[in-house]
Formats: structure tokens, sequence, C-alpha cells
């Protein structure tokens, strides 16, 4: 889970991909046909925002392409702790990483599409601050 520790939020809407399951903290992109759905590993750019609402597949809405709201500010003076899937040390700070498994998560080692930057640590030894890399694989 992205949760913003540093500057000023900017919310918008965009439509949800149908039948996808959205959790708090996500971070999102466009999928082929114009939905926001969440990014994966291997996901390539072009990141959108961090989730702002949970959508489950018990909901209402669930299968449906109904807005949903989206923090939009990822420039460079925004930064966010993040769960890593191992320890984050000070000789982690100034790397890039990607995330792993779904969009709320980084690895402390994988750096192959760029998704993030690591700028200090998190509130434990497994959370890391950093920036969204928003193009990614350009870095």
């Amino acid at each position: 889970m992205f949760i913003r520790t540093k500057g000023q939020p900017k919310i918008e809407r965009f439509a949800k991909a149908a039948s996808t399951v959205f959790a708090v903290g996500d971070l999102v992109t466009f999928n082929g046909s114009g939905f926001i759905t969440p990014a994966v590993a291997g996901t390539t750019g072009g990141f959108i925002g961090i989730c702002k609402k949970a959508v489950a597949a018990t909901d209402a809405d669930y299968a449906a392409n109904t807005p949903i709201e989206v923090d939009v500010n990822l420039s460079p003076d925004s930064e966010w702790e993040v769960d890593a899937n191992g320890a984050i040390t000070q000789a982690l700070v100034g790397t890039y990483k990607d995330i792993i498994g779904n969009a709320g998560q980084i690895s402390n080692s994988v750096a192959t599409n760029v998704h993030t930057i690591i700028v200090g640590l998190g509130s434990t030894s497994t959370k890391a601050r950093v920036r969204i890399n928003a193009q990614a694989a350009v870095a």
C-alpha cells in the first residue's frame, strides 16, 4: 500500500476496469481499453496515481466501469511509504526498485522496470519512503 508522506494530494476520478479488485493504496495505470487498473510487476510505465477507493468482488459496481478516486499528484516533491518484500537498509537509499506481485508492494532487490526510487527508510524495517517514477522504464 502506498501512503502519502509528503506533497499535496490531487484527487481525480477515472473509470475503473470492470470485474477488477482494487485496494486503497494501489498504484494504478490505464489498461488498453482506457480504464484504470492496478499496476502489476512488469508494468512499464504510464502510472496515473494511487487508488483511494477499495473495490471488492462483492461490491455492487464490481462488474461496472464506475469512476473511482485516484490521487494523481506523482510530482517529484511527493513521497510515499510503501511495503517491501524484505528489509530496506540505508544502502538501498538512492536505488530504483520495482513493484512486485500487486500494486502495493515493492521489491527490495529487483530493478528491471524502475517503478520507484527509494529516498529514505520507512517506519519499519520492511517499509521504504519512495518517489514514484511515473514514466518508469526511462530512468
